[in-house]
């Protein structure tokens, strides 16, 4: 999934309301609209677009949740648990990211009473640790000592909504589930200092060695809301807890907020609530996510850090705080770690900003090694169904270095709260000029009425015809002789469950078909140019053939950089962080590929074909934010028509 995804390209601005950014430093009380404000620091940012659209997914989706968990593990994506609006859940969901497609697990063993608010880290490719939570479904009576719980809990006597959450239990239990049998086993008998009873806490896995992690959880809150800080460690392999003992300044009770291993060995914290209620908040429909939240219960979202080498919390000043680029304070909010950037999202956030219309629908992006915020409008579909709402206990977990996934969770408004089944793709880093006109567009069937026209570029002798082979045939000659004029293969794949049509315009390389070979870019959808990576000057030539692509391609053009021959490591010319950068610079997709030993060969062109996708649905297909915002109501509409309102 990295060698696919890992240099996506941002999307484009579509239709709709502009994006009023959240005020982050006189929200309570304000009076008016916010004040604009400027970051002040003297370093430039870098220019990180953000693009989000709809996942299209195959098989069952899981149904409506919050407060559950997501891991990804082995381009797989495991969701567990969480509060539907019948009660806590206990199912098991998982999504297969290449293909993009649902499954519903059926776990054996000793199943865990359904729980929400818990915890969950995966201890290499094959096992998910899950510690704490709210949870229901146990019996009402005590068992004789020593008589152990049944494996599959009692049934309630009641089948009245709401009855679940009455025998709801705050949980210290630590369950392990095999990734690859689905068989829960409960850790009883559990060693050293286990901590008490807890749900809304954070945990992150602190890497050990190859394999083997090391579990931190802090805070949360007890049954009676109350705020914890207090911290601890599981070993994953022994499965012994010790109470981490700490220098400096530890962070406040809360709950709500999120914990994120950064590669610096440090351990981020941000956010939460401390519990406190206001009047307004007593009887909410959804106690554990009451509204209108006020500024006794919402904490800033200053950096918390703690060195794990020296076990010393700091709290250290991030450029762009207090100018606007910082989050305002929040908490059930999501916070992803993609290569260098902590992507937070959504969260819930103070009543004033909702009940004030605000479009709450933009990322904050924590640079982690310059400690750097930076506030971005997210291009393409939103997940924030319209003006004065926010996402918040859902789930952002990073697919790669420069996309996460965003699902789930409660859409928040002054009035209501709804749950949101969507499921989100966010993806970053690159520019694109786009002409939504030059698109082809899906039929009903699913399948596109124009042929996707990909163009391949570059010197003779780079390996351009070898390349196209692997891909479409895959195989692989020695012997392949240079291409005279222009040659094309056609090829039908499936994408995102849909089948595609490509045709694969293979050009001669030598000068003297320089001006033959022009008239094939035009109406070209995407464009591959390709150097050798042993040959300095094929990569120096580059510039020549940007020119051509610039001049003969449509905007909408999507453009691919391959540097074949990676598997001549010893007779590399071109470094691998040039090129990088020579594909940043020209707002280039990039890949190294082998055609000989078919290293990342369908990978680069399926990273390519889903590029080109995604212009066709989101700009030729996008409907204008409006149209949602009223399809949405529609829905809420037929919701009440049918009794079936969420957390009511």
């Amino acid at each position: 999934m990295q060698d696919l995804l890992g240099d996506l390209a941002s999307g484009p601005a579509v239709a709709g309301p502009p994006p009023v950014a959240e005020d982050l430093s006189n929200v309570p009380g304000a009076q008016g609209p916010p004040r604009e404000v400027h970051d002040t620091t003297n370093e430039p940012q870098e220019d990180v677009e953000v693009r989000c659209h709809a996942r299209a997914t195959t098989g069952k989706m899981p149904p409506s949740r919050y407060l559950h968990t997501a891991n990804t593990v082995a381009e797989r994506l495991i969701v567990y648990g969480g509060k539907g609006p019948h009660g806590p859940l206990g199912d098991v969901h998982v999504l297969d990211m290449k293909m993009s497609a649902w499954m519903q697990a059926k776990p054996t063993g000793d199943l865990p009473a359904p729980r929400f608010g818990h915890t969950s880290v995966a201890q290499g490719t094959s096992q998910l640790i899950v510690f704490g939570g709210m949870a229901s479904g146990h019996s009402t009576f005590s068992f004789q000592p020593g008589t152990p719980k049944p494996a599959i809990p009692l049934p309630f006597a009641s089948n009245q909504r709401g009855e679940a959450e009455r025998h709801a239990e705050c949980e210290d239990e630590l369950y392990t589930l095999d990734l690859e049998t689905f068989e829960w086993v409960q850790q009883t008998g559990a060693k050293g200092a286990v901590p008490s009873p807890r749900y809304k806490h954070s945990a992150t896995p602190i890497p050990e060695r190859k394999g083997r992690v090391r579990m931190f959880v802090f805070g949360g809150c007890d049954d009676e809301h109350v705020a914890l800080n207090d911290q601890y460690s599981l070993d994953c392999e022994t499965m012994e807890w010790s109470e981490v003992q700490t220098s400096g300044t530890t962070p406040s009770p809360r709950f709500g907020h999120s914990a994120t291993w950064l590669p610096s060995r440090k351990i981020l914290l941000l956010g939460g609530s401390n519990g406190a209620k206001s009047e307004s908040e007593h009887g909410a429909p959804d106690p554990e996510i009451p509204p209108h939240k006020t500024t006794k219960s919402l904490l800033p979202m200053g950096l918390n850090m703690l060195d794990i080498d020296t076990m010393t919390w700091s709290q250290p000043t991030a450029r762009g705080a207090g100018t606007g680029a910082e989050p305002s304070p929040r908490c059930f909010h999501s916070a992803a770690l993609c290569g260098k950037n902590l992507f937070v999202l959504g969260g819930q956030v103070h009543h004033w900003l909702l009940a004030n219309n605000h479009y709450v629908h933009g990322t904050y992006i924590l640079e982690t090694t310059k400690l750097q915020w930076e506030h971005n409008t997210i291009k393409g579909d939103s997940f924030i169904p319209y003006p004065g709402a926010s996402l918040l206990g859902h789930t952002g977990t990073a697919a790669d270095s420069s996309s996460l996934y965003l699902g789930f969770g409660i859409v928040e408004s002054t009035a209501s709260h709804e749950y949101s089944r969507l499921f989100w793709d966010i993806a970053t880093d690159a520019k694109q000029k786009l002409n939504p006109s030059l698109l082809p567009k899906p039929t009903q069937s699913g399948a596109y009425n124009t042929t996707f026209k990909l163009l391949c570029v570059g010197d003779a002798g780079v390996g351009k015809t070898c390349l196209i082979m692997r891909f479409v045939e895959d195989s692989y000659s020695e012997t392949n002789k240079s291409t005279i004029g222009v040659d094309f293969k056609t090829l039908q794949m499936e994408m995102d469950a849909k089948p595609v049509n490509l045709q694969l315009w293979d050009t001669a390389g030598q000068e003297r078909f320089r001006s033959l070979t022009a008239a094939y870019y035009r109406g070209a959808h995407g464009v591959v140019l390709v150097y050798d990576v042993t040959d300095a000057q094929t990569f120096e030539n580059l510039v020549g053939w940007m020119k051509d692509v610039d001049n003969y391609c449509g905007e909408e053009a999507v453009k691919l950089l391959i540097g074949n021959k990676s598997d001549q490591e010893a007779m590399r010319a071109v470094p691998l962080e040039q090129a990088k950068e020579f594909a940043h610079e020209h707002g280039l997709l990039f890949m190294e590929a082998s055609a000989k030993v078919a290293t990342n060969v369908k990978a680069a062109f399926r990273l390519l074909v889903a590029e080109v996708m995604y212009k066709a649905d989101t700009l030729a297909n996008q409907p204008p934010a409006f149209q949602e915002k009223v399809k949405l109501h529609a829905e809420r509409s037929k919701y009440r028509t049918l009794g079936l309102k969420c957390c009511q």
